[in-house]
Parts: C-alpha cells; structure tokens; sequence
C-alpha cells in the first residue's frame, strides 16, 4: 500500500476507535438502550443536516462519529438470546450491513455515504467475531472462521460489501484465537510476524483495501492492549508515538500510529472521566476536540 492508502487505514482506525469511546460515554449517562438509540439517531440527523448546511470540515468529523456511534449503539440490541441464538444474532448483523451499504447512498452524500459504511464493516466484522467467539469453542471458532472466508470469497461477486464484511470478521477471529495462545512476552514479534504474512497473503488472493485495512487496525488493537498490559496510560501512549517515528517499515508504521491513537485516545478519556461524571456534554466536546486534532493529520 501506498502512503496515501495507508493514511487512510489510519484514518478509518481513528473514527472507530474515538467513536466507540463515545459509545462507552454515552452508554454510562444513558443507561436504556432505547433512550441512548432515540438519542443517538437524533444526534445524527441534527449533524449531518448542519454538515449538508455548513460545509466545514469539523461539522463532517463530528457526523460522521455520530453515525459510527449510532450504528453501534443499535447493534448493541442485535444480540438474540438463547442457547441456539447465534444464526439469528448474525442474520441481524447481515440485515444491519446491507441496511448500511443500500441506506448510506440514499440519506448521506458520497463522501460521508463511503466512510459511513466502511465504518458500519468495521462494527458489523468485530461484532460477528464477538459473536462467534462467544457462542462456540475456540476450535469451533475457528473452523467457522475459515469456513466464513471461503463462502464469501465464493460469494464476492454477487455482494461484495458481505464478502468483506465477513473476510473482516473472519480474520478479528484468527487473530484474537492466535494472541490468546502466546505468552504476552511474544506478542509484540507475533504481531509484526502476522502483519509480514498476511500482506503477501493479501496481495496474491486480490483482497481488497476495506480488508488489508481492517487487518491494520486488528494488528494496532493488539499492540496497543500489550503495551497497556505493562504500562501506564501515558507511558503507553509515549512508547506507542515513539514506534511511530523510529519505525522503517510504512506497514509496521501504521500499525504503530493505530496504537499510538488507541492509548493517546485511552490517556485523555481518563483525564477527563472526572469531569464526564460530573457533566458529559464538556467531556465530550473535549473527545470531539481531539478527534479533530488527529484526523487532521490523516486527510483521506
């Protein structure tokens, strides 16, 4: 990938990781999952008519981290319940994507309509693979994971926002399943060792960026947690921007900037926790604040 493709990978990581801060936030305020929906989409609707109306860069930041939080919020009442509840749970998490891909166009402009649902694959492949590793064994797991990817390879032409979706959700399986088996000392090389394997991988099966970009952020959530795992929230967030700027390879880079947002964005949430306890509305403009900071240096 390109510098340019690259930045965007990033990019896409910021908005989901800052967004599902947000989501933590609100969700603490607004304990009813009804109350924080009806909230959610009106947040949305109000921010993305200011956007159409306004133009300016901030506006569309802050519409399209609603609509990240929106879409999670609502998938958050997806699950089924019961003991045989995971077709049903992943037919609602298919219905909520193609939902996503038909809906974006027709409500949304291009640009907002494009991040929107690469946004809405991002929550639709961690909450399949929550959902698998929740309802089966890790071996159970696995084998479904594999048997995901190769159906929606069969599959890509005739959905090929599915066919992602599901090849996403597939490898956040793989990975989890493959870290939980290696002692935290070896998790950092393993995760490098990952990155290296599957971008040949991703090259020679025409994968496409949606894809290689998702595997990005899997790689740069796992960095940033073993690096929490040690360290405190600011250290982290000073080991992880120093792996920034000292490493040579643009992949492991990126990497590194994923984590360096996750733990810088983790640092600030604390800071200010206080203070959201007391009065969500200036923690929250203080997320946005930040989110605009590091999407700045992200332009894509």
């Amino acid at each position: 990938m390109n510098a340019p493709e690259l930045a965007r990978a990033v990019r896409r990581a910021v908005q989901f990781t800052i967004a599902g801060k947000i989501a933590l936030l609100l969700a603490v305020h607004v304990p009813s999952l009804a109350g924080r929906s009806v909230l959610a989409v009106g947040v949305s609707a109000l921010l993305v008519a200011l956007r159409d109306e306004t133009h300016l860069p901030s506006s569309s930041v802050a519409a399209d981290l609603s609509l990240t939080v929106t879409t999670s919020t609502v998938v958050q009442g997806l699950a089924a319940g019961g003991p045989d509840s995971l077709p049903l749970t992943l037919a609602h998490l298919c219905l909520v994507l193609e939902a996503g891909g038909v809906l974006g166009p027709l409500l949304l402009g291009a640009n907002l309509a494009d991040s929107f649902l690469g946004n809405v694959l991002y929550i639709f492949a961690t909450a399949v693979a929550a959902a698998l590793l929740a309802a089966v064994t890790p071996v159970v797991a696995l084998s479904l994971a594999a048997g995901i990817a190769a159906l929606s390879a069969m599959g890509g032409r005739a959905d090929p926002v599915l066919s992602s979706g599901l090849t996403m959700a597939s490898t956040s399986v793989v990975k989890t399943m493959v870290l939980q088996s290696i002692p935290p000392g070896l998790q950092l090389p393993s995760i490098a060792a990952l990155a290296c394997f599957f971008r040949p991988l991703y090259k020679s099966l025409g994968l496409g960026e949606p894809i290689y970009n998702f595997v990005l952020y899997q790689a740069g959530e796992a960095l940033q947690a073993a690096v929490e795992a040690s360290l405190s929230p600011f250290a982290a967030a000073a080991v992880t921007a120093t792996a920034c700027f000292i490493s040579p390879v643009p992949a492991f880079r990126a990497i590194a900037q994923i984590a360096a947002v996750g733990t810088a964005t983790d640092w600030v949430v604390g800071g200010i926790q206080e203070a959201a306890d007391a009065d969500p509305i200036p923690a929250l403009l203080s997320i946005l604040v930040f989110a605009k900071v590091i999407l700045a240096a992200f332009p894509g």
